[in-house]
């Protein structure tokens, strides 16, 4: 990413952003794992337009079989 890119070159490691944001390296480094964050989101939006889905099909069948 953008950020891990310009920390390295400011030598900005990954302990000193955890310290400071108060979070462990491990979930730092998660956050900034941008392909991690994609797939995360991705599996996010999947779960809500199904959702969607079934909610859509549950009216419509509700209104049609009353």
């Amino acid at each position: 990413t953008i950020l891990r890119r310009r920390m390295k070159k400011a030598g900005v490691t990954l302990k000193s952003l955890s310290y400071l944001a108060e979070e462990s390296e491990q979930t730092v480094c998660r956050i900034l794992n941008k392909g991690l964050n994609e797939k995360i989101h991705a599996a996010g939006n999947k779960l809500v337009k199904d959702a969607n889905a079934e909610l859509t099909k549950e009216l419509y069948e509700k209104k049609r079989f009353g």
